[in-house]
């Protein structure tokens, strides 16, 4: 009888302890801010864990089972939640993404006709990629790219300049002579 009862204590020991656990993993997961993938399946695998040993246990009574599964429901509806909300939140990046990239395009090509360009629109000649423009004045040639927002230098840009600042440019003449063969 005293063996029951120990068993007894024990099993409602792990029930209070999973149940806390199972009400402290509720909670968190409805105050995530930032989508956690691995915060939410190590609470699955703890989950699982417990599962495992109230099933080893004889002595489970159906009202856990009950809860186990409605804890396991609510863990899925928070898994499936948490996932639409990062296909949205992914779907709003690219959107935006997409909108930042044109307004950039479309303010290279309008740069030489705003104020805040220093050099004569007529001197500028527009490349695109990989450096916008290159500035033909009489004594120096200037290479200009044009950003907008926090967009940073590509690393072919950055190399470009790097080259440019060491000083390794030089100018050189390609003639054909065709009638000349």
């Amino acid at each position: 009888m005293t063996v029951l009862l120990v068993i007894f204590v024990i099993i409602f020991i792990l029930l209070c302890i999973k149940c806390v656990f199972l009400y402290k993993a509720r909670a968190n997961l409805k105050s995530i801010n930032s989508l956690n993938f691995n915060r939410i399946k190590s609470y699955q695998s703890r989950v699982d864990s417990l599962n495992e040993v109230i099933k080893a246990n004889k002595f489970v009574i159906d009202s856990i089972s009950r809860e186990q599964k409605e804890y396991k429901d609510n863990l899925k509806q928070y898994m499936a939640s948490a996932l639409e909300y990062k296909q949205k939140l992914t779907k709003e990046k690219s959107r935006n993404k997409s909108v930042e990239v044109r307004t950039g395009q479309i303010m290279e090509v309008m740069a030489p006709f705003l104020e805040l360009f220093k050099y004569d629109p007529k001197k500028a000649n527009f490349l695109g990629n990989p450096i916008d423009y290159i500035i033909f004045n009489d004594d120096e040639i200037v290479f200009v790219e044009i950003k907008s927002g926090k967009s940073k230098l590509s690393k072919k840009q950055n190399n470009i300049k790097k080259v440019i600042e060491n000083g390794n440019v030089r100018f050189e003449l390609v003639r054909f002579d065709w009638d000349n063969k």
